[in-house]
């Protein structure tokens, strides 16, 4: 979130001075509203036809608003309301971002793949080949989340990355919703993280397809605004209580709790106070509203500093 700029105090006026003019309100406010409207309906449209034609966003938006939202009434976190800011802007991420997101992992996994599917290591493809699909899934997710890890955290750390991953940290309510607000790009760049290491090993390169699935789905848990504390997964999994923290907007939880508790206990970012939870969420730069402005905003050019 943008930090609070001080009111500047108005100079005293004189006692003969005539009382101020009450502000005239901005011709603009009605025309935002009008458009504001417009874009509801053509969201809820949007809906609709996907719904029709059987698209899987639609379907998932549905069942996870029935699921959900009951769920964050029932057990909720924070007192908010379910038509919360940015709410519209979410729905047409769910719609939309990740599938312009898997195309980017897609690519990314493909690129990769060329070159390196010439030296899987032979002795570790062997060995997963005589062990249980459940026990390669498992290692293959471990696997997958120690470079997930990496990725989040060059995500936070290098300025080119957090342009794009600030999108996904800009929303000031966490609800299971706000799981969907993720710029596209990062699909592509994670799967240059990601895909090496799979391919390498010799797992399966459907299996890449499968960790990001449960992982996405699994996301849409870790930001519901539910005051699950699941504390027996505290140093297993990632839960609700561990990734609010991760997008906490309060100085002594920035840069924390970037994957599984497992990597971020072996690399220092752990982070899950006992005493207290988040109440504060987004970050301090500002981020416009709109699926479109979103998209383009890591792209704008930033204005250089005086001085």
């Amino acid at each position: 979130m943008v930090p609070s700029t001080p009111a500047v105090a108005p100079a005293p006026t004189p006692n003969h001075a005539p009382p101020a003019a009450p502000p005239v309100p901005a011709p603009s406010a009605a025309p935002r509203r009008f458009g504001s409207r417009w874009a509801t309906v053509v969201v809820v449209a949007a809906v609709v036809v996907g719904l029709a034609v059987g698209y899987g966003a639609a379907w998932g938006l549905v069942l996870g608003a029935v699921v959900a939202v009951p769920l964050e009434r029932v057990f909720r976190r924070h007192d908010q309301p379910v038509l919360r800011p940015g709410l519209r802007t979410d729905v047409v991420h769910f719609l939309f971002t990740h599938l312009l997101q898997g195309a980017g992992i897609l690519v990314a996994a493909a690129l990769c793949w060329v070159p390196l599917h010439l030296f899987v290591v032979p002795a570790s493809r062997g060995w997963l080949a005589h062990q249980r699909p459940v026990a390669v899934a498992l290692l293959g997710l471990v696997v997958f989340e120690f470079f997930a890890y990496w990725q989040h955290r060059a995500a936070h750390r290098w300025a080119w990355l957090w342009r794009f991953h600030a999108v996904h940290h800009s929303s000031a309510t966490l609800d299971w919703l706000a799981a969907a607000r993720l710029h596209p790009f990062e699909g592509f760049v994670g799967g240059f993280f990601l895909a090496p290491a799979i391919i390498v090993a010799g797992f399966p390169v459907q299996y890449l397809g499968l960790f990001t699935g449960v992982t996405t789905v699994w996301a849409v848990l870790v930001h519901a605004n539910v005051n699950w504390r699941l504390r027996w997964l505290d140093r297993v999994y990632v839960t609700p209580e561990y990734h609010h923290w991760h997008h906490s907007n309060e100085p002594g939880a920035r840069d924390r709790n970037f994957g599984l508790p497992l990597w971020d206990t072996l690399f220092g970012t752990y982070a899950m106070p006992g005493d207290r939870r988040p109440a504060r969420y987004g970050i301090d730069e500002s981020m416009p509203d709109g699926w479109f402005a979103q998209l383009a905003h890591p792209f704008r050019r930033r204005p250089t500093p005086v001085g």
